[in-house]
Parts: structure tokens; C-alpha cells; sequence
């Protein structure tokens, strides 16, 4: 591709993350443990499965999402990929105010994929968007029928989350997958 696009705009583009089921889903849950236990034993944080949403937690997600950035949003993914997965999926509270929120899809019979994955401001940083990611991939690996894997990206302009991805995450991985922007400009 390299050839063929010899003399077009190049730029870093998403870094896509894939665990499998044996390996890198169990060896994650157990690596952000730690650091789950720490954001439960505060009180002030909790996770809501899409799923158990209230109409009213609906409400207040949509008009949270209204502040976000574009790519945040579930609407998105949902008229690309189908049906989010609503037992994965979730909403992260801060003493009731949406924080953040996880949303996941099927893709084909096996694979779950992370489709939006997004902390307020304020709060990234804190290890509170591991937190959603560890706790997808604990009901990942009860979900039925079984996923045999899943993936996320981390767009390239996040780099502290990169960072965090390469030194903690990667590792884990079953594979990694650096992708990268081409554009070609009209003269």
C-alpha cells in the first residue's frame, strides 16, 4: 500500500488491541483487579449495564453525549455494526452524574468489539476507562453464547492512553494492529 500511495498525506491512525479468551480477557481482568478494587472501595463510583438502565439514566446519558465528541456517541456504531450488546455495555456514574460509558457489539458470532469507549474530562487520567474495560471483558467471559475474542482501539492522538496501552495492555494481546490515515489532496 505503501507504493500505491506514494506522495499521499500519511498520519498515525487507530491502534486496534485483540485478547482472546484463553489468554489475554482472563489475564487482563486479573492485571486491573487492583485498580478496579481501589475505584469500588471509594463508593463514589458505579457501573451500569446498559441493559439496567432506567428510562431516566437513558435521559441523562443521551443529553451527557450531546457534550461529547462525535466518535463518543452510540448511535454511530449502532447503525454501522447492528445491535449493541447490552449485558457488556455500560455507564459509568459518578454519585449519579454520567461519567463515562463502554458500548460494545457483536461482530459475527465470537468476537465482541468495543465501539465507543469514553471518560469525561475531568476524570481521564485516573485508570476509570480501565476500570469500564475490565469489567466488559468480566462479562465478556460469562456471556453466551461464549466470545472466543475481543478488541478495542485507541485513536492515535490519545497518548497517554497509548502509552498505557503499550506498557500494560499490549502485552497481553493476542494481536496489535498499528493503522495508519492516507489521504491524497487535489492540487
Amino acid at each position: 500500500m505503501e507504493r500505491l500511495t506514494s506522495g499521499w498525506q500519511h498520519s498515525p491512525g487507530l491502534r486496534l488491541v485483540h485478547l482472546d479468551r484463553a489468554g489475554g480477557g482472563s489475564a487482563l481482568v486479573q492485571r486491573l483487579a487492583p485498580l478496579a478494587a481501589r475505584w469500588q472501595r471509594s463508593g463514589r463510583f458505579a457501573l451500569v449495564r446498559w441493559q439496567d438502565m432506567t428510562a431516566d439514566l437513558q435521559r441523562r446519558l443521551e443529553r451527557r453525549q450531546q457534550q461529547a465528541p462525535s466518535w463518543a456517541l452510540s448511535a454511530t456504531a449502532d447503525a454501522a455494526l447492528g445491535q449493541r450488546d447490552a449485558l457488556i455495555s455500560q455507564v459509568l456514574l459518578d454519585q449519579d452524574a454520567v461519567m463515562g460509558w463502554l458500548a460494545a457489539h457483536r461482530v459475527g458470532l465470537s468476537l465482541f468489539r468495543v465501539t465507543q469507549w469514553w471518560v469525561a474530562p475531568e476524570w481521564q487520567g485516573r485508570g476509570l476507562a480501565l476500570v469500564l474495560l475490565r469489567q466488559a471483558v468480566v462479562y465478556a467471559l460469562k456471556a453466551e453464547p461464549l466470545y472466543q475474542s475481543g478488541g478495542f482501539g485507541v485513536a492515535a492522538g490519545s497518548e497517554e492512553m497509548l502509552q498505557i496501552c503499550r506498557r500494560h495492555l499490549e502485552p497481553l494481546a493476542s494481536t496489535v494492529q498499528a493503522n495508519q490515515r492516507v489521504s491524497w489532496m487535489c492540487p
